[in-house]
């Protein structure tokens, strides 16, 4: 298991969920072209796309992959504090760590989503606003009709009375 091959883990969980690489891009919220890349072998998911993964991953051999995927990429960001016997032994640094990062991952949406209704409530305030001046405006039209009905006497405006009108100042 030591020489565990990101690609074709990733590849496999793909292939095993029977998820395109469109739609594992979706569910780990990047691009499908980083997901081309993690199969080809060009480069390897960050550590909040291994949790991810390990998250949608279904409990078998794969899922145990992830889990030490993600304890290697632990020991490279911290070689001191994870140890080869703890890459091999120590599953529940795996668990703690998905549930720390499902935690900031949760205030990151919640702080997202309180943006997005902040926002909606602004537009729902602006669509109002937009709805009252066109009620003002279809109000005035149909007053300014009114009024040149009573002015001209009849329904169409004539040029000839406008034409008259502009010439004669009246």
């Amino acid at each position: 298991m030591v020489n565990l091959d990101t690609a074709k883990v990733v590849r496999n969980l793909r292939q095993i969920m029977g998820l395109t690489q469109k739609d594992l891009s979706r569910r780990l919220n990047t691009t499908p072209g980083a997901v081309v890349h993690w199969e080809n072998g060009r480069t390897e998911p960050d550590m909040r796309r291994l949790f991810a993964l390990l998250h949608i991953c279904p409990k078998g051999q794969v899922r145990n992959d992830i889990e030490w995927l993600i304890r290697r990429a632990q020991a490279k960001v911290m070689p001191q504090a994870v140890s080869a016997e703890d890459m091999e032994s120590n599953a529940n640094n795996v668990h703690m760590g998905t549930h720390s990062m499902l935690e900031s991952e949760n205030k990151r949406l919640r702080t997202q989503l309180a943006k997005v209704e902040a926002q909606l409530l602004r537009r729902t305030e602006q669509g109002r606003i937009l709805e009252r001046l066109a009620m003002d405006l279809q109000r005035e039209k149909a007053a300014l009709q009114s009024l040149r009905l009573r002015t001209t006497g009849h329904q169409g405006f004539s040029q000839d009375v406008g034409y008259r009108s502009m010439r004669t100042g009246e």
